[in-house]
């Protein structure tokens, strides 16, 4: 199998070894395996803008959803304090136009990513920018919801586009920190082809 793994290009504060090693295990099982990832994913600003633009709209739509349900207005106190202020960040929900043009970038975004792996098998990367941090650094209850989603982004970066692009991925915990906490590595294979990804894990972990 031919397999890219995303290293020096992509912001990472973590230990890298755990993926380094990984890397080198599968070229010592004869995959083709070298440096690299998809181009597109480092089109950050501009998912930035347009995830912004439908996750104010699929929220929206969340609230109307629920307000049929219940068949009465829905305020603050019936869902999460993130999901509320999300939906609300525009005064007004906006325009169709702005929603239709920021969806059919994505779905743009989506089938150039994913035709990358046309010519690749498997992209490997680390799971999440640093190990698990105290309950506390990501509490809902604690931090305003802004606050929260600052927090969070960042580890979500190599696991997100994945859910974009609807791409098979695995995360195997190969190592762990001084502290006794899992790193994982993450393998991205073409869509519908989960078939890889059980193969390369199985020789990761064999």
């Amino acid at each position: 199998m031919k397999v890219l793994f995303a290293t020096s290009d992509w912001k990472w504060t973590g230990p890298a070894a755990p993926m380094l090693e990984a890397a080198r295990a599968l070229a010592a099982r004869g995959h083709a395996v070298d440096e690299g990832a998809p181009p597109s994913l480092y089109d950050h600003a501009e998912r930035q803008v347009y995830g912004a633009i439908l996750g104010n709209d699929e929220y929206r739509g969340c609230l109307d959803e629920l307000a049929e349900r219940l068949g009465r207005a829905v305020g603050p106190d019936d869902v999460e304090p993130f999901l509320w202020e999300l939906a609300h960040l525009a005064d007004e929900p906006l325009a169709e136009r702005v929603v239709a043009d920021a969806r059919a970038w994505v779905e743009g975004w989506s089938q150039v990513t994913a035709a990358w792996f046309e010519e690749v098998d498997a992209l490997v990367t680390p799971t999440v920018v640093e190990p698990a941090p105290p309950l506390a650094h990501l509490d809902p209850t604690a931090l305003a919801p802004l606050a929260l989603l600052e927090r969070m982004v960042p580890h979500m970066a190599f696991t997100e586009p994945w859910n974009a692009t609807g791409q098979p991925a695995i995360t195997l915990p190969l190592a762990q920190t001084r502290e006794g906490l899992p790193i994982g590595v993450q393998i991205v294979a073409a869509p519908r082809r989960e078939e890889t990804l059980l193969a390369l894990a199985a020789e990761l972990l064999g």
